[in-house]
């Protein structure tokens, strides 16, 4: 509706029929009227993000060509803006005297209860955002793989990830990210230590209060989330809903490409790189990875000799120290892990899950030979020592020149050659072994058993004797 000024004739003034807004020019009133309007013409080219309006893309678009330009001029504060405007506003509201004045009365007068949990906020919109964690309702989900959220942003945020563009870029070295906080906690992470907190238990540092905060929830045990299954510490509700489908088995995020299913969201990113082609080439093998830090993994496990990771108890050492985590409980001999299915009590969860599989019935094939296999695991070995061509066994003896595909086969092979026994037995104190698996086996036979059975109440023999002499004395 139309309607004309009474005090200046000429001009004309427009109003919004859905709302009442009123606009005293044309350019104003057409602005105005895409926020009634779901459509979104103007895309940026490099993150596909969509807006109602051009001004919107024009200062999105300065967040990607100026990030981090307009750095603040405080000797105290290292934030930097896209946008001259967002650092100007940052000094007014976080460096002036007025500023920050109205921003402590905003916080000392909290007049926005929760409802829910008597929570109190500054603002309606604070409070309106707090309220979606009360609420179950999705009303927000993504197109393409049909995850729901509770809230507009959450879902632009994961938006993204579908983007294989990387628009934000490091400028300390090679890395780049899709999200511009991803950036950031980067930059704070690997090229800042200023502000760092220590754990004051084990040394560990961290970047942010929360971080730390979360990391003494394992040393404290002090938390309100609490698994009522295996007394796990969580440090909030997201994390322990996270770690209750380990016990559940529920995995909500499926593959759109092999219908895979996974408990976390970044378990299926990480699957979903597999889909994608594998740029990056190994230069000692043929191997190819979708991802950078795929290709870095196999370039440690298979071509490196170096293994920084040792366990306390025994000699041994890893590559990996998920693979000296799962070592050590070999030493405690703690078992959490119980299957469902026969009661029995297991070290980790990857043992839990290998050993429901051998209920399930499961199988995996050799594609060359046929040949059946229990766990994916031991059908790769198979693949590497049996089926594998030359060109794949790049690792040749220089007594023999045989060839094997990995570095640790190798090492196998040359003990016929060098006839080393570097695996000794702490049970009966009576052997050497040449490989892990000859000294497992030695460790089964009766001689080794009888002999540690016999150590062993010789040493508690010997402990009762001390005692008796330290009270008689």
């Amino acid at each position: 509706m139309e309607t004309h000024a009474s005090s200046k004739g000429c001009s004309r003034i427009r109003e919004c029929l859905i709302c009442g807004w009123i606009s005293k020019t044309s350019h104003g009133f057409k602005i105005h009227a895409a926020v009634h309007s779901d459509e979104k013409p103007f895309q940026c080219l490099i993150c596909e993000r969509s807006y109602k309006v051009k001004s919107s893309l024009t200062a999105h678009l300065a967040s990607h060509m100026n990030f981090g330009k307009f750095k603040c001029p405080s000797a105290t504060c290292d934030k930097a803006f896209s946008l001259k405007s967002k650092l100007t506003e940052h000094v007014k509201t976080r460096h002036t005297k007025s500023g920050l004045e109205k921003a402590a009365s905003r916080r000392a007068s909290k007049d926005q209860v929760c409802l829910h949990c008597d929570k109190k906020f500054s603002t309606a919109a604070e409070l309106k955002a707090h309220s979606t964690v009360h609420s179950e309702e999705r009303p927000f989900q993504c197109s393409s793989c049909h995850l729901a959220f509770k809230r507009k942003s959450f879902l632009r945020t994961h938006m993204v990830h579908h983007s294989s563009l990387k628009p934000f870029q490091c400028t300390s070295c090679d890395m780049a990210f899709k999200l511009k906080a991803k950036l950031n906690l980067h930059v704070k992470t690997r090229h800042t230590t200023k502000g760092q907190k220590e754990c004051v238990h084990c040394g560990k540092k961290y970047s942010s209060t929360r971080s730390l905060k979360n990391h003494l929830i394992q040393h404290t045990k002090e938390t309100a989330f609490i698994c009522p299954l295996c007394e796990y510490p969580a440090p909030d509700k997201g994390s322990l809903e996270i770690h209750n489908r380990t016990h559940t088995r529920e995995k909500p995020f499926k593959c759109p490409e092999c219908s895979k299913v996974f408990a976390q969201m970044s378990n299926l990113r990480t699957h979903q790189a597999q889909h994608g082609p594998k740029k990056h080439k190994c230069d000692f093998c043929s191997y190819s990875a979708t991802t950078n830090g795929n290709l870095k993994c196999h370039r440690n496990e298979i071509h490196s000799e170096e293994r920084p990771f040792s366990c306390l108890y025994c000699s041994q050492s890893f590559k990996r120290n998920s693979t000296l985590m799962s070592h050590l409980l070999l030493h405690t001999n703690e078992k959490y892990y119980v299957c469902k299915i026969c009661n029995k009590s297991l070290n980790s969860a990857t043992s839990l899950r290998i050993h429901v599989k051998l209920h399930e019935g499961e199988r995996f094939g050799c594609d060359i030979c046929g040949k059946q296999f229990r766990q994916k695991g031991n059908l790769v070995a198979h693949k590497l020592k049996y089926c594998t061509s030359e060109r794949m066994k790049p690792f040749k003896c220089d007594f023999c020149m045989a060839s094997v595909a990995t570095v640790s086969a190798l090492r196998m092979h040359l003990l016929i050659h060098t006839n080393e026994k570097s695996w000794n037995c702490e049970n009966c104190r009576s052997g050497s072994f040449k490989s892990r698996g000859e000294l497992n086996r030695h460790q089964k036979t009766k001689k080794c058993v009888d002999a540690f059975t016999t150590l062993k109440k010789l040493g508690a023999r010997v402990i009762q004797i001390r005692l008796t002499r330290l009270d008689e004395a």
